[in-house]
């Protein structure tokens, strides 16, 4: 069966998204010095250098990688636990249940 997919929007501050805005507004002259054509233009932020977009288990794959690195980290948890954790941290810090969905 296969997954669906889902995107999941994430609030910044404003100085956060100037500098990203900054940083896509300049990329494509950085890039085509070096890639020249070969570049692969998308709207994501999260590429490879030359624009490719990560594989979807790339993340989970060096996840894993790095808990392994770490003797003190319990070999069962998952990328997604970290999601789960921020959402505790942020209910204890007196965030409402609507201002940590959005």
């Amino acid at each position: 069966m296969a997954k669906s997919l889902s995107i999941n929007l994430v609030s910044s501050s404003q100085s956060t998204t100037s500098l990203v805005d900054a940083y896509t507004y300049n990329l494509p002259k950085l890039v085509l010095d070096v890639y020249g054509n070969s570049y692969h233009e998308s709207d994501y932020v999260f590429t490879w250098e030359d624009g490719r977009l990560y594989s979807t288990d790339y993340v989970t794959k060096s996840f894993k990688k790095f808990i392994r690195r770490d003797e003190n980290l319990s070999s069962d948890l998952k990328f997604h636990d970290l999601r789960k954790s921020c959402v505790s941290i942020l209910i204890d810090e007196g965030c409402t249940v609507k201002e940590v969905q959005k």
